[in-house]
């Protein structure tokens, strides 16, 4: 019945404090797939592997931890990653036996391997040994003999804190950087960007106690003492009218003068479920005065790549700013126009609506059921008060 994904086993405990561990193994060996399902068909030759971990080792770099499902996997292999369509090459397989690992030239499917080499797979990627226009057919073969095989690529779920850090000396600037790139690897719930402004690394995460533990494995695993600056919640910002302005760049390079004109506009997008929708992509209004035929893929990539950069830092708290769309409803060009030219007009252009957009704050928030006795019901709801709650209903159960 798990197999089927009909009934999905829950389990209470933490790690922390060594509560519910053994409980948990033993939820592992009776109700998850036993690695000595194998596929069926003898004809299916093609390799195909789930990677659900990822860690860096000092002497073998990264180590990716990988279910086979099909085929084998050898050394040298070269595979393709079905979420990004780019190559890998394995240049070691590992049978993993607690700490040690043994090194062996081949693995066969319903085996469980430790894999390096691999320069930009991470945790949640399947890994096909398939030619790219046969991924697709493949990953739905093995989906109907594995229901339980999850979508390339793990979501994770938006930050909710965030916080600049830093090294206490500038010569280990590079060292973090490369320490952060490893951890981002194995944790997909870590953000790591650098303010435009200042060029401080930002580190954003799900809470208090996970950006405390990334400090921490760098301490630990990497010999580095860093600053936290001061925890901040990672609000976003959205507009709340539509409103619509137009920006003139003028650029003179080498005595060449170039003017750019750029008209956009900016409306909010009402979301029913409540999601928050990034910016992606600009929406070209073509009209009859303004058909935009020279306007080429790289030049609107730019563009995309100016507003971007305006909605990555809103006005209010420097958030970034969502549920919004964007257009572009004329564009006059005098000279010749750079890509940065494109992107710097682009980018002033949206903060200029963004001033007249009557911009607001979004909170993070989370939809909770409570249950509580009768009698606790009103100290409940005073609690809830005093922490801004927005309580939507109150049931009486039927045991009262």
């Amino acid at each position: 019945m798990v197999n089927d994904q009909r009934y999905v086993p829950v389990l209470v405990g933490s790690s922390l404090k060594n509560i519910g561990v053994p409980t948990l193994l033993d939820a592992i060996v009776n109700y998850l797939p036993s690695a000595r399902i194998i596929p069926t068909s003898s004809s299916n030759t093609d390799t195909l592997m789930y990677i659900f971990k990822t860690i860096h080792d000092r002497q073998k770099q990264p180590l990716s931890f990988a279910r086979v499902y099909s085929g084998s996997v050898k050394k040298r292999m070269v595979l393709t990653n079905a979420r990004t369509n780019e190559r890998e090459q394995i240049n070691k397989v590992f049978l993993p036996f607690a700490d040690n690992m043994e090194d062996i030239d081949e693995i066969r499917a319903g085996s469980i391997a430790v894999l390096s080499g691999f320069k930009e797979a991470s945790s949640g990627d399947i890994l096909v040994s398939n030619r790219k226009s046969t991924i697709a057919t493949h990953l739905n073969d093995l989906k109907q003999q594995y229901p339980f095989l999850p979508d390339p690529g793990l979501e994770a779920p938006p930050p909710v804190f965030f916080c600049t850090i830093e090294t206490y000396s500038e010569s280990t600037q590079k060292q973090l950087d490369f320490a952060l790139k490893n951890i981002k690897r194995e944790d997909p719930s870590l953000r790591v960007r650098i303010d435009d402004q200042t060029g401080q690394t930002i580190l954003l995460g799900m809470g208090e106690l996970h950006i405390d533990i990334i400090r921490d494995r760098l301490k630990r695993e990497y010999d580095l003492e860093t600053y936290l600056g001061p925890l901040n919640v990672n609000y976003r910002e959205t507009p709340r009218k539509s409103t619509q302005q137009t920006i003139v760049w003028n650029s003179s390079i080498n005595e060449k003068h170039a003017t750019i004109s750029i008209t956009l506009s900016i409306e909010p997008i009402i979301s029913q479920d409540k999601k928050i929708i990034s910016f992606s992509q600009i929406q070209i209004v073509r009209s009859d005065e303004q058909n935009f035929e020279n306007l080429k893929k790289e030049h609107v990539e730019a563009i995309n790549h100016g507003i971007r950069l305006a909605l990555s830092t809103g006005l209010i708290k420097g958030t970034e700013v969502v549920n919004i769309h964007v257009k572009l409803h004329d564009l006059q060009l005098t000279g010749f126009i750079s890509p940065a030219l494109y992107s710097a007009a682009a980018s002033d252009c949206v903060r200029a609506c963004l001033r007249h957009a009557d911009c607001t704050l979004l909170q993070p928030m989370m939809r909770v059921d409570l249950v509580c006795v009768a009698d606790r019901t009103q100290v409940v709801l005073e609690d809830l008060a005093r922490r801004h709650s927005q309580i939507i209903d109150v049931q009486q159960g039927t045991s009262g």
